[in-house]
């Protein structure tokens, strides 16, 4: 009778525990599923989507930082946008050869896509961060990017440097987030009276500069 008796308690018991953890009442919005996928895992992934950007990352050396812990934050053209690029730089005929880009010029087109947060002592950006003008961690050589969020749009509708939109936004991985662009961004060698002069919101210090003569210096 005894041996009957525990036998019972324990497949009540039993019972209990099986129903407890296929009960979803139970794990409710505490329980996270987490995959460790990183930005490589991603653009691979996708790669039929963003070959052209990767393959420039390979050939710049920069593949690496993709595959490693962090916290960067990647702007990613899509293909379109990187054969729009191509088009651009090329001789008004036939698009530019990538492969024909110095080893300089390849690294600072790469790197003007990737802010690198954990050397910075920051973290990586989705579009809930940012503010209008410049996100404040400096890219990967040395440039400020300038975000612009047009009034009556989406909460992640930001535009980047007033020449790229973000078409897919927040793509958060363990070593930091991914955000799709349409155009590729790139770095002027505008001094700072000359951005003051074009920046609308601050047209009368720029003619007051110009005045003085300081934007000739």
């Amino acid at each position: 009778m005894k041996h009957t008796l525990i036998t019972v308690l324990i497949c009540l018991g039993l019972s209990f525990l099986v129903t407890s953890c296929f009960d979803s009442d139970d794990v409710g919005d505490s329980y996270t599923t987490f995959t460790g996928q990183k930005i490589a895992d991603f653009l691979n992934e996708h790669r039929s989507e963003y070959s052209e950007f990767i393959y420039v990352l390979e050939k710049a050396n920069a593949w690496p930082l993709m595959e490693s812990y962090g916290k960067y934050t990647l702007f990613v053209p899509t293909n379109e946008a990187m054969h729009a690029y191509y088009l651009e730089k090329g001789d008004g005929v036939n698009p530019m050869d990538i492969d024909t880009l110095n080893a300089k010029d390849l690294r600072k087109l790469v790197f003007y896509h990737i802010i690198d947060g954990e050397t910075n002592s920051d973290k990586a950006y989705t579009t809930f961060d940012f503010e209008e003008g410049a996100i404040p961690t400096k890219n990967m050589v040395g440039r400020y990017i300038i975000v612009h969020f047009p009034e009556n749009a989406v909460s992640t509708a930001w535009i980047i440097n007033d020449e790229a939109n973000i078409v897919e936004a927040n793509g958060e991985m363990i070593n930091g987030v991914v955000h799709v662009i349409d155009h590729v961004i790139e770095g002027n060698n505008d001094l700072l009276p000359n951005l003051i002069k074009t920046n609308g919101e601050y047209g009368i210090y720029g003619e007051a500069i110009a005045a003085t003569g300081l934007d000739k210096k």
